[in-house]
């Protein structure tokens, strides 16, 4: 995970090397900014399931959307409108307010109370449980901007939506043991769709968005998951583009 962020993150720096050397010119009205060709843009939002049973409730304080993306906007022939591609990496995180978990069973996917696993058999205290699934995003967003000549500083609204393909998930309990703080982290696909898709509205300033999103698909794949229902996700938060 930390070498997928650090290579987006480097992304913009290999590119800005390619990039042709041009005159600074500034347009009449329009305020001088740097010449980066995109934009490294961060997210952070909470989470909420959709139609989950009461024992999959989640805290939406423990639940957090942490993604990052390049972006590159496309102004569409001069005009106010821009079309906005990305990709970058999407982490999804679910803080359960029960101490339940996920497991897997013969293929499905099961949720239980944490002390009747055998793991756990003897611990005092479940503090937090968790469940996380990471995608690679492919986000794409059709802006319309308040300025024609100089989109980064202007207001804008944005619709669109994204597409992400998943490349892992666990599952993170902490708990007491014997007196001792320990956390047990299990990586494994737990039958998460290998493919989410949904639907993005933004409203912001420049480089600053509140932006919300409404997925389409179900959080695992149809029927694997056993003692709850398979939800599906919203999720709302703040955004900052850099460059």
């Amino acid at each position: 995970m930390k070498k997928l962020l650090i290579l987006f993150l480097l992304v913009p720096v290999f590119t800005t090397s390619w990039a042709q050397t041009e005159d600074k010119k500034t347009t009449k009205g329009a305020t001088p900014s740097p010449d980066f060709p995109g934009a490294i843009v961060f997210e952070y939002g909470l989470n909420y399931l959709v139609d989950n049973d009461h024992s999959m409730r989640t805290n939406p304080w423990k639940s957090a959307t942490f993604n990052v993306y390049f972006t590159y906007p496309v102004q569409i022939n001069d005009s106010r409108f821009a079309v906005i591609p990305g990709i970058g990496i999407g982490t999804e995180k679910y803080g359960f307010e029960d101490p339940v978990t996920f497991f897997d069973s013969l293929g499905f996917t099961i949720l239980d109370n944490v002390v009747n696993l055998p793991e756990f058999a003897n611990i005092s205290e479940v503090k937090q449980s968790q469940f996380i699934a990471n995608y690679v995003d492919f986000p794409l967003e059709l802006r319309v901007h308040s300025r024609i000549d100089d989109h980064k500083r202007s207001f804008f609204v944005g619709i669109g939506g994204k597409i992400g393909v998943n490349f892992a998930a666990k599952t993170k309990v902490k708990y007491a043991e014997y007196g001792n703080n320990k956390t047990s982290k299990n990586q494994y696909h737990y039958n998460v769709n290998s493919f989410r898709f949904g639907a993005v509205a933004r409203l912001g300033y420049g480089p600053i968005s509140g932006w919300f999103y409404y997925s389409g698909s179900k959080l695992f794949r149809g029927n694997t998951s056993v003692n709850f229902n398979n939800p599906s996700m919203w999720s709302f938060g703040l955004s900052l583009a850099t460059f």
